[in-house]
């Protein structure tokens, strides 16, 4: 399917849609990724001329992580429409346990908003690693939503993306001050009286406290100076 719209390629939100549809490996797909921005997107194509220094690499980074950002967030508001998180894997599954998640499309069926988010995290992952997402604009998004969304489904759904740039994070005393905030905040929302409560009826609960404790952790060793500048202490026990 891919090798059909070679060397033209595929754009936007239609890349994503037949990669997940078709359930391409994350490996394949990201050879198609780099094929299609690396060698389809031109330098006067996107304002940058012929003659000048080669800025072309870092400006289509800087237009794919648009693309993804935005593919992203449209997944994301179906899925906080439909207030839908618990079904997607957690952190810790294995490969085989992730991939037989993500395989939900059968007989050409439209694929599951949870196998949707399920593939574009992972490919996040991928991209953000190997240097193909430029870092500032995935943070400032990540932090962006963590503040605008107040339900208890998309921190579920975001903080797998939280970890992977938690890294990039503390470098910037403003992203460790928004992230403190929010995760203080959440942990007195999910334990007001530092006890967490109908852990049988809602296990996912367990995990978000879990993962923001074990969090909080990481910041304080990592940049302890900025800890005593905001004056956290004491936090939640």
């Amino acid at each position: 399917v891919l090798a059909e719209h070679v060397p033209h390629g595929l754009r936007k939100r239609s890349v994503f849609e037949a990669l997940i549809k078709n359930e391409v490996p994350l490996l394949r797909a990201n050879w198609f990724i780099k094929v299609m921005y690396l060698n389809q997107v031109r330098p006067l194509s996107i304002g940058i001329s012929a003659g000048g220094p080669d800025k072309s690499q870092a400006k289509r980074v800087e237009l794919w992580t648009k693309d993804v950002i935005e593919y992203t967030e449209s997944i994301l508001n179906e899925l906080c429409h439909h207030g839908t998180s618990t079904a997607i894997p957690h952190l810790g599954l294995s490969n085989q346990q992730t991939s037989d998640f993500t395989q939900t499309n059968h007989d050409g069926e439209e694929p599951s908003l949870e196998a949707k988010w399920s593939y574009m995290v992972r490919l996040i992952q991928l991209h953000y690693s190997e240097g193909l997402l430029q870092c500032v604009q995935l943070v400032d998004w990540v932090i962006k939503q963590l503040q605008e969304r107040v339900s208890i489904e998309a921190l579920e759904l975001l903080l797998p993306m939280v970890l992977d740039v938690v890294d990039s994070i503390i470098l910037s005393q403003t992203y460790v001050r928004a992230l403190v905030y929010i995760s203080i905040h959440r942990l007195k929302e999910l334990c007001p009286s530092n006890i967490l409560q109908d852990i049988s009826e809602q296990p996912h609960k367990l995990y978000i406290v879990n993962v923001l404790t074990e969090l909080l952790r990481y910041l304080i060793v990592s940049v302890p100076d900025t800890f005593v500048a905001f004056d956290c202490f004491p936090l939640p026990s």
